[in-house]
């Protein structure tokens, strides 16, 4: 046989393959392609049923004036028409360990919603009380899917978590949700963090409205700004808060925020609560790095300072749980060697400041 008509057989039975590969393996594209998750789904998911691909197993509903139901898609959805503002949800109560930090993540789409969807943690101790709630970036209004992820750390004396998917302060509109997950943290123990003297990225946003009150949710705050997260009105979303700067020791350290607005390059924070922001000086004698974490697991952070002129001294001070600032350590910057390791245990808040006698 000719080996070029040979070759060319080859080629068309290799087209042919391809082609039907998508029909061998029996699952259509969907129209609408599904966002990923903003981080790699961990290994082990809590959570039972998850995908919803058993209906509602494993799942406790609570409706009120809402109908829950799957749609065609196998989708859990909440369907809202009534003119009192309602709750709606499902939920699922997982095992924790007390001070250990677990990634959560969802996807949600929302149609008309007026009100909040989204998903809620409740920490509970063994009798079962309430130890903290919080909401994990609800959306109202009009979106398609949207993936949510987030971190978040246990308190002290937790023994579950409740897990609920659902509307909050709802009077019209649709929601539905898919593919949760409830997992142990995996982010990085040691967080590798760069701030660049030499670039600028433009102003700097100030600190006004937030509360200084508890270091979770000023970390919270701080990394949804930092991040372009969407949020609910606070009065729909569990541990909102509208409040302004609360008076005590943080707030004077928070308050010196306003002296750096030139906005410096940094890399390390990502869409899952830990934000890095730092500004300097008009003058250039002064810069500033603020480092949030709302839950995540990591013990600490290596800050390579890319640039910094030399002979600077510097402070490192942490807003504390209850809202007072402590100082973590100061020193001379020739003892760096433009590179600042410090502990970190999250939720917490760190300001470096750094300035030029």
């Amino acid at each position: 046989m000719d080996t070029r008509l040979l070759s060319g057989v080859r080629r068309l039975v290799a087209l042919v393959s391809v082609l039907l590969l998508p029909l061998a393996c029996g699952r259509a594209t969907p129209a609408t392609p599904m966002p990923r998750l903003l981080a790699p789904t961990p290994q082990t998911n809590l959570l039972r049923n998850a995908d919803f691909q058993a209906g509602l197993a494993a799942w406790e509903p609570a409706s009120g004036a809402a109908a829950l139901s799957l749609d065609p898609a196998g989708l859990v959805s909440v369907t809202v028409d009534n003119v009192r503002p309602v709750r709606a949800a499902l939920s699922q109560a997982v095992p924790v360990e007390p001070g250990a930090s677990y990634y959560v993540a969802y996807r949600v789409r929302t149609e008309g919603l007026v009100g909040c969807a989204g998903l809620t943690l409740t920490f509970r101790d063994r009798a079962g009380q309430p130890l903290a709630e919080m909401g994990i970036l609800p959306l109202s209004g009009d979106h398609d899917w949207t993936a949510r992820a987030w971190r978040c750390r246990a308190p002290e004396g937790a023994a579950e978590a409740l897990v609920s998917v659902g509307v909050e302060g709802a009077s019209a509109g649709r929601a539905a949700f898919d593919d949760l997950c409830f997992a142990p943290d995996d982010a990085p123990l040691t967080r590798a963090l760069i701030v660049d003297w030499r670039e600028e990225g433009g102003p700097l946003p100030g600190l006004e409205g937030y509360s200084v009150g508890d270091a979770a949710e000023l970390a919270a705050a701080l990394a949804r700004g930092v991040a372009g997260l969407s949020a609910c009105p606070a009065a729909a979303v569990p541990g909102g808060t509208d409040s302004p700067l609360a008076p005590g020791p943080a707030t004077a350290l928070l308050a010196q925020w306003a002296q750096t607005p030139l906005r410096l390059s940094t890399q390390g924070s990502d869409a899952l609560g830990f934000a890095v922001l730092a500004g300097r000086s008009e003058d250039g004698r002064l810069a500033q790095i603020m480092i949030a974490d709302a839950g995540s697991r990591s013990e600490g952070y290596r800050l390579s300072l890319a640039g910094f002129p030399a002979g600077f001294c510097y402070t490192v001070a942490q807003v504390a749980s209850e809202g007072q600032a402590r100082l973590v350590r100061e020193g001379d910057g020739a003892a760096l060697n433009g590179l600042l390791m410090s502990p970190w245990r999250s939720p917490a808040v760190q300001l470096v400041r750094i300035w030029w006698p």
